[in-house]
């Protein structure tokens, strides 16, 4: 992965993040309240629906830019090969898997702390953490870890290879690589999906981060914990928060995923320009003579076909060079890798 397109990852990745957190944070604390085992208006009703916002705020972007990071790194080292493209599929899942499990050895700490304040608005965000700290110890901000990583596992294994699979298909329907808007309403459906499945697993996990220490609910027993919901409150216990948790995360995936796509795709497009075009008309004739068709990338691995902008073969220089410089200075969305001198 180069440098430019790691920056890339980690910036946009990171604002995207912290953008959803804070716009969306109400529906989150309700989706927490309705999850909880006091109930609803026990836990706050709709009083001090930013109670814990600034354990988000902290958390946000390290968790989003290290998500995004791992998930990009691990998705360009098992995308290289001749089956890449074959693979592509499961490369997305694995590298999404692997994105989750580090990026929640930062969100439980804060989700923890977000959460109980959330369920208990009358407490402060440093209240909350240092009743936790006294009571249980750094250990006791890391409960949960288990429950959140099965419940985001399962999340991203639906949603990112959804979302990777509907821009393919967009994209070979409309003829071109798609913009960053299409990209996002893309990412909403699959959120959308992804977090209605999943909300059995967030409902475990909100009961066991919320749980007094010491209790059968604490110990992070899965299993044990969504049998108690469904034999105190049914079906509708284990779907409690669905609503606001699905309207959430696909308004959310619409701008984190959006942003993502906008920003990682502007740096590299800047560069291949830059470096096709070059720095005097010398240096730019000798390039764009010998520089390749670009090659969209998309998400399903490798370079899914070269789109040729130019017939060399058919076409003098003077005609090359115009074509090539139309192509680059044209404004596209999709992302690009930068075309290699041979």
């Amino acid at each position: 992965m180069e440098k430019q397109a790691f920056i890339a990852s980690l910036t946009a990745g990171g604002c995207a993040g912290m953008c959803v957190d804070l716009a969306l944070f109400p529906l989150d604390t309700m989706k927490t309240r309705l999850q909880s085992q006091q109930g609803f208006y026990k836990a706050g009703g709709f009083r001090g629906i930013y109670a814990g916002v600034p354990s988000a705020a902290i958390g946000s972007f390290p968790n989003a830019a290290a998500f995004f990071v791992t998930y990009d790194c691990t998705k360009s080292l098992l995308g290289r090969g001749q089956d890449a493209a074959r693979m592509a599929p499961v490369n997305h899942m694995l590298a999404a898997s692997l994105g989750e499990v580090v990026a929640c050895l930062i969100r439980v700490p804060t989700e923890v702390v977000k959460q109980r304040t959330q369920a208990s608005p009358s407490s402060t965000t440093y209240q909350m953490l240092l009743a936790t700290l006294r009571e249980e110890g750094v250990r006791g901000l890391y409960r949960g870890y288990r429950s959140t990583v099965l419940r985001e596992i399962p999340f991203s294994l639906v949603q990112f290879p959804l979302w990777e699979h509907l821009k393919t298909l967009w994209s070979e329907r409309q003829g071109h690589a798609l913009y960053s808007w299409q990209a996002a309403v893309c990412g909403a459906l699959a959120g959308a999906v992804a977090a209605f499945v999943t909300t059995p697993l967030d409902v475990a996990k909100t009961r066991i981060m919320l749980a007094k220490a010491g209790t059968a609910t604490a110990n992070g027993n899965i299993p044990t914990v969504l049998l108690d919901v469904w034999k105190s409150r049914g079906l509708s216990g284990l779907f409690a928060g669905s609503i606001p948790r699905v309207t959430f995360i696909s308004m959310g995936g619409f701008i984190f995923l959006g942003a993502y796509e906008k920003g990682y795709s502007a740096p590299v497009i800047h560069t291949q320009a830059h470096s096709a075009l070059g720095q005097s008309s010398g240096s730019r004739d000798t390039c764009l003579r010998r520089a390749r068709p670009p090659v969209f990338k998309t998400h399903w691995g490798g370079e899914k076909s070269h789109i040729s902008v130019f017939n060399q073969s058919h076409r003098s220089n003077s005609e090359l060079i115009h074509l090539q410089e139309l192509s680059f200075h044209k404004k596209r969305p999709a992302r690009m890798s930068c075309p290699t001198i041979t």
